[in-house]
């Protein structure tokens, strides 16, 4: 009896040693992919893009170029759902140059994203970067070598210190930068007109009679009140923008090959694309 519980202890520490072992191997690009479309299905787009774009940005890590074109797809499907269509413009484009006659499943997708994806492919055929499908009589011509290039856009953070909800707008926060515009002037507005109102209960000689008096000290409250509430709004929008502020953005362009810069701060991504289709 002994024998046999230390014979299944043994059994078990193998077992358990073999399953650690599974799970430290690190997962191929080809397994990350297929997590990340069934991230993408289960409509958790933010996770599916960030999976999605480790595997194509900065350096393309999946070797099947099907697998590459449908990775763009849901990338570009995901920042439609996320309403980024700047990067999902770039996406749908860095798609269209490897494969200018792609098309969308249109049982899939909503007919505004499909309508999006073909006014990318419009603008691509007026640039001449992709050109219509010939007959295959014809000779293949040679194809514009473009690049990927993505650039780090650093928003000025002086922006923030403007008042009156410029910080909020910048920022894209309307409601809130609307708030903070109709308060300040409120505030502002409350400020100037008990300071002018003092002025006028001033008699000829400077002085206020002894009614006005009690008027123009109810007054110069009422004045230092709102100031005080204007600074603190002020205060509350410059420290609000400068928190909430994105001060780098990514943006990713087509360039070509020939153009792209060396040795620049600026970062080439994804592929050349195109020499032949």
């Amino acid at each position: 009896m002994p024998r046999i519980v230390s014979l299944l202890a043994v059994l078990a520490t193998v077992v358990m040693s073999s399953r650690a072992l599974c799970e430290d191997k690190p997962k191929t690009p080809q397994q990350r992919f297929i997590e990340a479309e069934n991230t993408f299905r289960f409509q958790d787009y933010k996770g599916a893009a960030d999976a999605l774009y480790s595997l194509l940005y900065p350096d393309v890590l999946l070797d099947n170029p099907d697998m590459v074109l449908k990775a763009r797809e849901y990338l570009g499907a995901c920042y439609f759902w996320l309403g980024n269509e700047k990067r999902m413009e770039d996406e749908f484009t860095a798609l269209l140059v490897q494969a200018p006659a792609y098309q969308l499943d249109p049982f899939y997708y909503p007919a505004t994203l499909i309508e999006k994806f073909e006014q990318v492919r419009s603008k691509l055929l007026a640039m001449h970067i992709i050109e219509h499908d010939k007959p295959k009589t014809e000779k293949p011509e040679e194809k514009p070598c473009v690049m990927a290039k993505e650039t780090k856009v650093l928003r000025p953070l002086g922006i923030a210190f403007i008042p009156f909800g410029v910080g909020q707008f910048y920022n894209k926060q309307k409601i809130k930068g609307s708030l903070v515009l109709a308060l300040e002037v409120l505030t502002l507005g409350g400020n100037i007109a008990s300071f002018v109102a003092q002025e006028r209960l001033k008699g000829a000689d400077g002085f206020y009679s002894p009614e006005d008096a009690r008027v123009a000290r109810r007054l110069r409250i009422a004045q230092y009140a709102s100031l005080g509430a204007f600074v603190a709004l002020l205060i509350y929008g410059t420290v609000d923008a400068a928190l909430t502020m994105k001060r780098e953005e990514k943006k990713i362009e087509f360039v070509p090959c020939d153009d792209a810069p060396q040795g620049s701060g600026n970062r080439s991504v994804g592929m050349c694309f195109g020499v032949r289709y």
